[in-house]
Parts: C-alpha cells; structure tokens; sequence
C-alpha cells in the first residue's frame, strides 16, 4: 500500500523471489518500505522480513506476539525436523533448499519479532491512508492480524481467507468462525486472502 511518504507491505513471502519482486515495486515507486505488517507468523507470511529490513532499516513491523510462543514450539519443532530430513539425504535438491531457507529463518527468529506488538483493533498510523488493525485471537494462529482500508473498501485477511481451502495446522475452528464474523461486519467489496486471486 502506498502512503504519503512510504510503502506498507502486509506479510513478505518466503522465498528470495517475493522479497526482491517487493523491493524491485519499491525502487519503481520510489519511496521506501516503512511499514511491514505481518498477519500471522507462518513462515510464508514473514521470512521476506529480513531482506526487507536490511534494505530498509528504518521499516517498522508491525504483528501479534503470537511469534514468541511458536519460536519456542512449532517453529523450534519445524527446524528440528527439517534438520532431519536434510541429514537423511532423501530430500529433493529444490525441497531441500526450502528447508534450508527456513531453518535460517529460524535461526534468526528474534528479528522476527515485531517492533510494534498489536494486542487490540484500532487505526495503523500509517501517513497518508485510513487504516484499520484487527486481531482475531486463536484463529488461523494464537494471533492473525487483518486490515480494514476503509477508504478503499478493501479487506487485507491474510490465512484467515485463503483458496483453495484453509491450512488447519495451527488453527481454530471456533476462533476462526469469530474471526470471519468480525470481517463480515466491516464495510469491504474487495478481500485480498492470504492465498488465491483477489475476491
């Protein structure tokens, strides 16, 4: 999203690939990423966090603290595994780059943590645009962050809508439907999901 005088990217990608295709829109824009939002902290949401970062110092990142307890769990456990499977030498040559690249990601997991912790809805100060934060609290995640562009109409969900079908790994179905139910009552004729073709 553009601002008056920077960009706001929602989640960065996993590979290489998504995080030069964002600093490639940034350099033909011209202005700066200053702001990252994360909707949640699947690894396909924020490992293009660091590249971005280190092209922009100065971006501020913006996500639930819902990170911490999965760098201690789910992501440790992920790391773990993925160390196995490499040292089985049974992993594809494109699958085991994958794993590689994740198990760096975790292995730099406290520059994954957000600089500005959102913990309740409210607006994103972000110059230039009217931006709305929700959070929905064990949904796809203990913490998935949606925004509301009032202005344009437009709902950023992240996992909480995806196509074709939702990843349950982490999720929950009760806090899911709560989640959906918030969305549904804003005003939005356009939804970006966190995966599939805009609706």
């Amino acid at each position: 999203l553009e601002g008056a005088d920077g960009l706001l990217v929602f989640d960065t990608g996993r590979h290489a690939a998504h995080s030069a295709a964002i600093l490639a829109a940034a350099r033909a824009l011209g202005k700066p990423v200053t702001a990252i939002v994360n909707s949640h902290w699947h690894l396909d949401h924020v490992s293009g966090n660091l590249a971005i970062k280190a092209a922009f110092p100065a971006v501020r990142v913006y996500a639930s603290d819902a990170i911490d307890a999965a760098l201690a769990g789910f992501l440790k456990n992920g790391a773990d595994q993925g160390r196995k499977m490499l040292a089985s030498g049974k992993l594809d040559p494109g699958m085991a780059e994958d794993v590689r690249g994740d198990i760096a990601t975790f292995a730099a997991g406290a520059r994954l943590r957000p600089d500005v912790v959102i913990a309740t809805d409210g607006p994103l100060p972000f110059p230039g645009r009217t931006l709305f934060v929700h959070i929905a609290r064990k949904a796809a995640t203990a913490g998935d962050i949606w925004l509301h562009d009032a202005e344009a109409k437009r709902v950023i969900a992240g996992d909480l809508v995806t196509l074709p079908v939702p990843f349950l790994d982490t999720g929950c179905p009760e806090g899911w439907l709560e989640a959906l139910r918030a969305i549904d009552a804003v005003d939005f004729t356009s939804l970006v999901p966190g995966h599939g073709p805009v609706m």
